[in-house]
């Protein structure tokens, strides 16, 4: 996997989701983190992030600036990469949908769709898992970091969707998504029974002059 760092841009991007959950994780906040929805108070059970440095950085931005996420740990794990793109590796998005267009969706040496949406549902297994082991409340929060295509499947697989339904929306970086599923662990493996979207791609906090600015 190519590991490209965070840009300056990312940097201010993060810093701005950050504030963000640092006004919505505030005891006496009247900001919930989702607006139009109404989720507060916000309380964080875990936090991940792919070991990639730019998802490691933006979730490191996030914790050391929201006093309530500092005390938890920031756990990485590989299975959260974003998709190994063999010889397309590098490749401007301009380019990458010329090769696409040329040679079809599958990268030369690369990750097939099927592999990456596999490595995902391993990760929210795992994911859950951490969760259920926890001994406190049975509805539990956590923060996700990754990449645009493997945040993409990691939704797709919370709400039972395929791999090829990833390709049917998009996420812009730091964006915040938000799913709510119901199920249980057995044998080291979630058994989801139920998932719906609360918002997807919402990206408020970027915004000149949003809410959170003047939190």
């Amino acid at each position: 996997h190519l590991d490209v760092p965070l840009s300056d841009v990312g940097r201010q991007q993060s810093r701005r989701l950050a504030r963000r959950f640092q006004i919505a994780c505030r005891p006496d906040s009247s900001h919930p983190l989702l607006p139009h929805f109404g989720i507060k108070p916000l309380s964080i059970a875990a936090q991940f992030s792919s070991d990639l440095s730019r998802a490691r950085e933006t979730g490191q931005i996030v914790r050391n600036e929201v006093p309530s996420l500092a005390r938890i740990p920031l756990l990485t794990t590989p299975l959260l990469r974003e998709r190994n793109f063999g010889e397309w590796q590098g490749l401007e998005a301009e380019e990458l949908r010329l090769r696409r267009r040329e040679g079809g969706t599958e990268p030369p040496n690369g990750e097939t769709e099927t592999q990456v949406f596999d490595r995902i549902h391993q990760a929210l297994h795992d994911i859950a898992s951490h969760l259920a082991s926890a001994a406190e409340s049975s509805t539990k929060n956590v923060l996700v970091y990754g990449h645009g295509g493997s945040l993409r499947a990691l939704l797709c697989a919370a709400l039972g969707l395929g791999a090829k339904d990833m390709r049917r929306f998009r996420l812009e970086n730091t964006s915040l998504s938000v799913v709510e599923i119901s199920g249980f662990v057995r044998g080291g493996k979630i058994e989801i029974q139920s998932g719906r979207f609360v918002c997807l791609n919402e990206t408020a906090h970027l915004l000149p002059n949003d809410i959170f600015d003047r939190g």
